[in-house]
């Protein structure tokens, strides 16, 4: 009996620095992932699901076909390396990665061929959505980078065209041009597959991303990240950032939902999308914000989300009314002084500390030098209420360090540590002058 011709289907998905564990976990959930393996940036693993269940992971930014992945020391030494000139060496890797197996290139664009109709309506839903403001770094900039377009019928792979895009890093980035290894790399694939080359409107995108260690070369899917979601229509903080603290606060169906300072709503949206049988609630000072987050709450069709414009440190909720709370705090460059951060964490401890369920949690995102303001603040019983079980302090359950492009940020879990709150003790609460915080009039949008 002949043996089995059948591949396993290999992916690659990129991710942010501090994201690879959250792609992991969801690729495992989702996908029925096996074989996972984390790399810098990078997430490789295998899934026999639908193309559309791929599709649908919301933590990484692209996902690919992968071709190859392999250590980059393993093929060449740095002794090789620097005994070479730079042609030479873009020969020499071209040849370690256009491994001579024409039966596996086959088999790898069989895979990103069918999953083309599904990435056809995923980039027809993604449009060039416009961002209003400046850009910062804590906010998604849209990727406008060109991919090849995806064509409504898979075209034959005995006639495929193609393009390599190539990126070299690390040292081997100052020996090697990029462009050299990308033509390098082309002829040789195109002697060894019969696809033509087309530098302006290919069928399929090979991309190679070569450093010191590693070396991957794999298929994009989609024209467009993942991350570029169709229903926002201005961007605010990353989505993949957004989603991850959904995905962390552990929603439940009936919980109450709250961003105290939703400024244009992307982590009420990440969350009201995967979490639908849930309240969620959204209060900012800004009225531009909400005017964004009104927007794209519409876009989105999340009528599961109510804005309020206020203070996100005097809620008109009552004591012990929200089940989560998320938000994407103040970072002290753009919305408050590095100088005010410290009185204003502190007043939105207490806040916090008011309306959140004695079995609530709070995941919160903060500058990494902010962390510890944040942590004391949470940590530590106001003085003028001494050790009231009422005013009980949190603990932080766990926090994950992430990057917001160049600024290092913290993911931070934070629950109750007190577990013997009476009804008698939350009934004063819910009676107390402290509680007093509704106003006659508050503004619905």
């Amino acid at each position: 009996m002949a043996a089995s011709t059948h591949r396993e289907k290999r992916f690659i998905c990129t991710a942010g620095r501090g994201m690879e564990a959250f792609v992991a976990k969801e690729v495992t959930n989702r996908c029925n992932g096996y074989n996972v393996k984390l790399h810098q940036g990078k997430v490789a693993f295998s899934s026999d699901v639908l193309p559309n269940q791929l599709l649908a992971i919301k933590s990484a930014e692209r996902l690919m076909v992968l071709v190859s992945l392999h250590k980059t020391s393993s093929r060449m030494s740095g002794r090789k390396r620097r005994q070479k000139s730079a042609f030479l060496l873009s020969s020499y890797l071209a040849k370690s990665i256009v491994v001579d197996d024409t039966s596996m290139w086959r088999s790898v664009a069989n895979i990103w061929s069918g999953f083309q109709e599904s990435a056809l309506r995923h980039v027809a839903e993604t449009d060039e959505n416009s961002v209003s403001g400046p850009p910062a770094s804590k906010r998604m900039k849209p990727d406008k980078t060109h991919l090849p377009s995806v064509v409504p019928s898979s075209p034959s792979l005995d006639c495929l065209s193609f393009r390599v895009s190539c990126k070299c890093a690390g040292k081997l980035g100052r020996e090697v041009s990029s462009q050299e290894l990308s033509k390098a790399i082309g002829v040789r694939l195109g002697l060894l597959t019969s696809w033509k080359v087309d530098l302006r409107s290919p069928d399929l995108e090979v991309n190679v991303h070569v450093n010191d260690d590693l070396c991957v070369v794999a298929f994009p899917v989609t024209k467009f990240p993942l991350s570029n979601r169709p229903y926002l229509k201005t961007f605010g903080l990353r989505s993949t950032v957004a989603w991850v603290i959904g995905s962390l606060a552990e929603i439940q169906p009936g919980d109450v939902v709250l961003d105290p300072m939703c400024g244009m709503g992307v982590l009420l949206i990440e969350a009201a999308r995967e979490w639908r049988d849930s309240l969620y609630i959204g209060c900012d000072l800004s009225g531009s914000q909400l005017s964004h987050a009104v927007d794209n709450v519409g876009k989105a069709a999340a009528f599961n989300v109510l804005l309020v414009e206020g203070d996100g440190t005097k809620l008109p909720l009552a004591a012990g009314s929200v089940d989560a709370v998320i938000c994407d705090l103040p970072f002290g460059q753009q919305h408050c002084l590095p100088e005010d951060i410290d009185k204003l964490y502190k007043t939105f401890a207490s806040e916090m500390r008011r309306v959140v369920k004695k079995d609530g949690r709070l995941i919160l995102l903060t500058s990494a030098r902010n962390m510890q303001i944040l942590s004391q603040a949470f940590t530590t019983c106001p003085s003028e209420h001494g050790v009231d079980p009422l005013w009980s302090t949190f603990s932080v359950a766990a926090s994950h360090s992430v990057a917001l492009g160049v600024l290092p940020a913290c993911i931070v879990v934070l629950k109750r540590k007190c577990e013997d709150v009476t009804k008698k003790d939350e009934d004063t609460l819910k009676g107390s002058e402290y509680n007093k915080r509704i106003p006659e009039e508050t503004t619905l949008l």
